[in-house]
């Protein structure tokens, strides 16, 4: 990842569904294009993929942390990540689609699961 590509990734993981929706408003009228358009375009495979699930602002941000869904969710990651290759699509899921909450707990889940 190059630098473009790390600040593009903070800036849309640490911000909201409404904070993305104003972004992406802004650049479509600076730039007479729309960011998913532009990100399709810059990025592809599983990063712009990445991308444009935190660009659809569909993370549910009033749900509460959920102890097992963290679990659920650390126990298919671990599995996306064993054996030959990697499955990046559930990286890109449920990474992609988890709210900063969430994403703490799910890390703890995943530092109890792993030696």
């Amino acid at each position: 990842i190059g630098t473009t590509q790390r600040v593009l990734s903070e800036i849309l993981v640490t911000r909201s569904n409404t904070e993305i929706a104003a972004i992406q408003e802004c650049y479509s009228s600076m730039y007479d294009r729309t960011l998913r358009d532009h990100v399709a375009d810059e990025a592809g495979g599983d990063y712009g993929n990445f991308l444009a699930k935190l660009i659809s602002c569909e993370r549910d941000e009033d749900a509460e942390p959920d102890e097992e869904l963290a679990q659920e969710q650390a126990e298919q990651l671990i599995k996306a990540a064993k054996g030959w290759g990697v499955d990046e699509a559930a990286f890109i899921e449920i990474l992609g689609g988890a709210v900063s909450r969430a994403t703490i707990l799910f890390c703890l889940a995943t530092e109890v699961m792993l030696p």
